[in-house]
């Protein structure tokens, strides 16, 4: 017998109530808080509450940025329900975000980058906010969808930057 969508109750409310870049950006920061939980852990006892806060619990200003510029592009675009395959994404890469294990955030961060650049139109804020999210190993060079307004694809024959039409 097989699960369909539509036979889960509670499915089709959610997704009434929450939109894709909601659901997404608070993925976002369940992901990242979990993630960043070991280094801030460990720093505290270390530099005390204050010292650890001072030196950014030893996370790159980068990895910071990253994340609240990625939540911010996912933010800002137009309102559009969440799908099924959205909440299932989601519920994934949520499960995931939960167990207490912090490098099995960063990747499932990373595996929700990739669906949302899959899934987003490549000009959207949700693609360019996937872009900009820490990757899988916490590390995170800014996209160069801010800086060049120009997004790399995946594929290495489209890592060349994409030209603008004037």
């Amino acid at each position: 017998m097989r699960l369909r969508a539509e036979s889960v109750p509670g499915v089709e409310q959610v997704s009434r109530i929450v939109s894709c870049k909601e659901l997404f950006a608070g993925l976002v920061l369940l992901g990242f808080a979990n993630g960043i939980s070991e280094r801030v852990i460990l720093s505290v006892p270390v530099d005390g509450f204050v010292g650890a806060v001072l030196r950014s619990f030893d996370i790159s200003v980068l990895v910071w940025a990253g994340c609240a510029i990625g939540v911010a592009f996912m933010l800002r675009g137009p309102l559009q329900p969440a799908n099924r395959s959205d909440m299932a994404v989601a519920a994934c890469a949520g499960a995931a975000c939960v167990a207490p294990i912090p490098q099995l955030s960063w990747l499932a961060l990373s595996a929700a980058a990739i669906y949302l650049v899959q899934r987003s139109e490549r000009a959207s804020f949700l693609h360019r906010g996937a872009w900009n999210l820490p990757r899988h190993d916490g590390s995170h060079v800014l996209g160069t969808a801010d800086l060049c307004d120009a997004a790399p694809a995946v594929s290495p024959r489209h890592l060349m930057f994409r030209k603008r039409s004037d």
